[in-house]
């Protein structure tokens, strides 16, 4: 295969910016949440930033996951809608600069971003405005790429939108068609609540390799995290529950497997999960067992969480040799 992972998912630039406990008061926003905001409420919380030096990284939940497979020296793709504008511009480019193979598309809209502000205790107070990433549409999956593909990667997130669901049926449809791989990260406990059972049958159906934290996995089996791992691991292939700086839980072939966590100073958790996800695709894509795979999520995982952002800013193959043989 050409390419170990096609990801499919929301393109959000993370526009990252230190702030003071006391500019923080300046914003509505509650501490260490994330808000969902609209286009004309975007304008005046960057104007209130102006003062103060801004990072600019392209993110998504399944763009992180590509660019985590393309650190390592793998060969990922990213499929996503942006802008025609110059956040949309310069998203494509440094999604290109990590590695990625990137099928991107500009649309007549503003770029997705996160506005992610940090305060001295490293906690992330996130207000995101989705525009254009919700725009995408099955006529932007590329059947090509996805065909030289072994694992096609998507998103819970893809659920907010008919449009966006639709999109994502098709590229299950079209990689089971090509006998690629299906992998689905559950996304966030609240979408997982609100579509149970279609998310039960889906994975049931379609998914070879289910990945969730411990929210998500509640959410869909209604167990604690054990059974419901033993839950998750009737309906998929593989099902992987994720426990933060714990490790994590897989069950292959009525098997569970403890996977334990490595140390790390945490100054950012965003993305950890997403990384996790890139680690055990990656692993498998190059023949590894399952546990081999989940070591190697799991210290990509460690890994992330020590700095900010959710794209190493280093390749990290070097530091991964000993998990890949």
């Amino acid at each position: 295969m050409k390419f170990d992972v096609y990801c499919l998912g929301h393109a959000i630039m993370d526009v990252l910016v230190d702030i003071s406990e006391d500019e923080l008061l300046n914003f509505d926003f509650e501490k260490g949440t994330m808000a969902l905001i609209k286009e004309y409420q975007l304008m005046p919380i960057l104007e209130k930033l102006n003062h103060l030096p801004k990072n600019n990284q392209p993110a998504g939940s399944a763009a992180n996951t590509a660019m985590a497979v393309a650190s390592l020296g793998g060969k990922s793709v990213f499929t996503g809608v942006v802008g025609n504008d110059e956040h949309g511009r310069e998203y494509a480019r440094l999604l290109a600069q990590r590695g990625v193979h990137t099928r991107i598309v500009a649309e007549s809209a503003t770029t997705g971003r996160c506005i992610c502000l940090i305060t001295p205790d490293s906690q992330r107070t996130m207000a995101t405005f989705l525009g254009a990433s919700q725009a995408v549409r099955k006529e932007h999956v590329d059947e090509q790429l996805l065909k030289e593909s072994r694992f096609l990667h998507i998103e819970g997130f893809q659920w907010n939108l008919p449009e966006q669901k639709e999109a994502t049926l098709h590229a299950i449809r079209l990689a089971k068609k090509h006998g690629v791989k299906v992998s689905f990260d559950l996304a966030d406990p609240l979408l997982v609540a609100e579509h149970r059972e279609e998310f039960k049958r889906l994975i049931s159906e379609h998914v070879d390799i289910a990945f969730a934290n411990e929210d998500e996995a509640f959410a869909l089996t209604e167990l604690p995290v054990e059974k419901g791992l033993k839950k998750m691991g009737e309906l998929a292939e593989i099902a992987a529950v994720k426990l933060a700086a714990n490790g994590s839980l897989i069950r292959q072939n009525g098997k569970t497997h403890v996977i334990n966590g490595f140390k790390a100073k945490a100054v950012d958790s965003t993305g950890a999960g997403d990384v996790y996800a890139a680690g055990v695709l990656y692993g498998l894509s190059k023949g590894l067992g399952i546990e081999k795979a989940g070591k190697l999520g799991s210290f990509l995982g460690a890994r992330i969480v020590e700095q900010y952002g959710a794209s190493f800013r280093q390749p990290v193959r070097e530091k991964a040799k000993r998990f890949l043989g």
